[in-house]
């Protein structure tokens, strides 16, 4: 019981019980001198060889690539545009005048705009060339440029060219060497009252016209014109330009039936003057073939009777007037009681003029 450990008592040789005492020394000779042992018996195994670390070299460098072309991209996009650049907004309407617009523009420092302007439709040219080149009133045309939300962000106006005196209602005639005094001075203040107001509208064009772009008439190859043209700068600041998305304009240039009516005035009014050229031509040849005329004198008119369109004088002669602008002359003429000289051929037709004037209007006496 005092011992200190178990004792086995010792076995039979090759006995496999525990109380063989093992010897450690005789394990070391066994060992050093290759006698057999259990396989993998206090041998430890191979370790697998170390992986050695990926070469990221490559990657790193396309890393640094990818980095340098999106500077170069943002270093390219903030620099401006060249000259040579320009923006296309495309086409604009403006229905009730039947006009499209072609808008192109650049930033070079400041906003650079060039302008075209036509008809929708080829059909209205004819009637687009005569007001653009007759313009019956002073006529604008505003642009807007406008961001993605439909808000402008800025505008520009340009102005069609106009000249008041095309314009302007025919010059009074003089009143004559033989008019009463009283009718040269009345004929002489309208007359300067005509001058005064032509002034006045030239004056205020001038006005408007200053420091504005005015558009260009561009003429087709039959010299007619067949576009208005501008060309100028934007009032846009750099951050408002970067935000037009689209553009559009307005105008108080006539529209289609206005176009058509003016169009239908000039194509009336030249056919009055070749009626009355045909008249004069045709009472040339008949003064030349007579040899004096059936009567001719001075007389008041004191009457006209609309309903037959019959010019009254004082001596009881009627003049059949056909002509309807001749009828509002000798309307007004009977209403002032005016002195008129007529000259009638042998086949009654009359050359008639108020007195003192050289406005002359023609009808056949109806006695």
């Amino acid at each position: 019981m005092g011992d200190s450990g178990q004792q086995f008592p010792g076995g039979a040789a090759g006995s496999n019980q525990p109380g063989a005492t093992f010897d450690s020394t005789a394990f070391r000779s066994a060992e050093t001198s290759g006698l057999g042992l259990p396989e993998g018996f206090g041998i430890p195994e191979p370790k697998p060889p170390r992986k050695l670390p990926k070469d990221r070299r490559p990657l790193i460098l396309a890393g640094f690539g990818a980095l340098a072309l999106v500077m170069i991209v943002l270093v390219v996009a903030s620099l401006p545009k060249s000259k040579a650049d320009a923006d296309d907004w495309g086409e604009g309407v403006f229905h009730a005048a039947a006009l499209r617009g072609h808008l192109v523009t650049r930033w070079d420092g400041q906003a650079q705009y060039q302008l075209e302007i036509k008809p929708i439709d080829p059909r209205q040219n004819t009637q687009f060339a005569y007001v653009a080149g007759n313009p019956p009133g002073p006529l604008y045309l505003n642009i807007r440029l406008l961001d993605q939300a439909g808000f402008a962000v800025c505008g520009k106006q340009v102005l069609f060219a106009f000249d008041p005196a095309k314009s302007a209602p025919a010059p009074i005639p003089d009143a004559g060497p033989k008019a009463r005094k009283a009718v040269a001075e009345r004929i002489a203040r309208e007359q300067a009252a005509q001058r005064a107001t032509l002034q006045s509208q030239q004056a205020q064009e001038q006005a408007r016209e200053h420091g504005n772009d005015i558009l260009q008439n561009e003429l087709g190859e039959d010299g007619t014109i067949v576009s208005v043209n501008a060309a100028g700068t934007l009032p846009c600041s750099r951050e408002q330009y970067k935000r037009i998305y689209y553009w559009d304009f307005a105008t108080n240039f006539p529209t289609v039936d206005e176009q058509d009516a003016l169009m239908y005035h000039e194509k009336e009014t030249q056919a009055r003057k070749a009626y009355e050229a045909r008249m004069a031509a045709r009472r040339r040849n008949a003064a030349a073939s007579l040899s004096a005329f059936y009567v001719e004198g001075e007389d008041r008119a004191t009457g006209y009777e609309t309903a037959r369109n019959l010019l009254e004088t004082a001596d009881r002669k009627r003049f059949f007037i056909g002509k309807k602008s001749d009828q509002a002359v000798a309307a007004g003429w009977a209403a002032d009681s005016s002195l008129i000289h007529y000259k009638c051929d042998q086949h009654a037709n009359c050359a008639l003029k108020h007195a003192g004037t050289v406005l002359v209007i023609y009808g056949s006496l109806n006695e």
